[in-house]
Parts: structure tokens; sequence; C-alpha cells
């Protein structure tokens, strides 16, 4: 996430970025705690983050200061999304390129029913990123990415991916002002 800050007066409070994904937990995890002071200029500020689950939300959380004639704004907000290259349990995080199992097979790919057959397909599964060969894990149906084989004697089998770390959990001490967040 990525954006343009704009802080003005003497009696800032503070600017409090948040991410919680909803279909996981209504937990709020603090992605950033920026640091703002009273200056007439456009700052840049941006954080990266792995994303627990597909679906997240971004929260911005501006803090009254001691007066009420100071200011914060927020520009040209850019969320964007990188491949992930760790999972969460049963979801569909991970979006790398990795095309190998655990066990060294190589995967089969999605479009294909040989030499495994199976309901997995791009078509049916269209936004479970199934392109070409890469290990995946369609609507979270398995605990982490996993693949069909190549090899005859192995149908499928989980990639090595290492399991994503979520970011700080955190309880606001104040209301968040009767925002719904899920």
């Amino acid at each position: 996430v990525s954006f343009y800050y704009h802080a003005y007066g003497d009696a800032l409070g503070g600017l409090y970025v948040y991410v919680i994904f909803p279909s996981y937990s209504k937990t709020l995890y603090l992605l950033a705690n920026v640091s703002i002071s009273s200056s007439d200029n456009w700052r840049f500020f941006s954080k990266t983050f792995q994303s627990l689950h597909r679906t997240y939300r971004v929260l911005f959380r501006g803090v009254v200061g001691r007066y009420f004639e100071s200011d914060i704004a927020i520009d040209d907000v850019l969320i964007s999304s990188e491949s992930n290259s760790c999972y969460s349990p049963y979801s569909e995080t991970y979006t790398g390129s990795l095309s190998i199992t655990a066990s060294k097979y190589t995967c089969q790919s999605w479009n294909s029913q040989s030499p495994h057959s199976h309901s997995f397909t791009p078509l049916k599964y269209n936004s479970s990123g199934l392109n070409g060969n890469q290990c995946r894990n369609p609507e979270g149906v398995r605990e982490k990415p996993w693949c069909y084989t190549t090899s005859r004697y192995q149908t499928w089998d989980y990639c090595d991916i290492p399991a994503c770390t979520p970011p700080n959990i955190v309880t606001p001490n104040y209301p968040l002002g009767g925002i719904i967040l899920y």
C-alpha cells in the first residue's frame, strides 16, 4: 500500500494504517504507525505486507490531536498485489511460480487431464489462478498449495512453500468511529 499524506497544524494526532482479512478473522493488524509532523508538504508513504488471504481491507485511522485546528489529508492511495511467495492455511494466497512438489515431482498443467483427470480446471475455477502448472490451492480445499503431478504413481503432492507471517495484531485503545470492519 502506498499513498501521499499532508499534515498541518500545531496539535497533530496520529495516522495509523490497519489491514483486516474479513473472511479469515475480525482481527485488526497494524500495518503502520505513520510518523507525522506539521509541514506544508505532501509526503510519500509506502509499506509492503504479506496478504494472509485474497480478500482484505485497508483501514486508515486519523487520531485527533490536542486541538481541532490541525488536519491530515491522504491522496493517491495505491493498493497493488504482487505475487505472494507464501501461503496461509486453507486459502488461495500463494500466487508464486513454483511448479515442483515437496517430493520433487513436476506439476501437471491445470489444463491437462493426463496423467491424472480432475475437476480443478481453469474454466471451472477461473479466479484461482490455475494458469500453467504452478502450485495452487483452488478455493482453499487443502491445507497448503499443491498440484497434480506428472508421475503416474503419485496423483498429487503438496509444494514446499513457507507459511505467511501475519502482521502485528493490535487492539486500538479508542473506538473506530462505528466503522463496519467486515
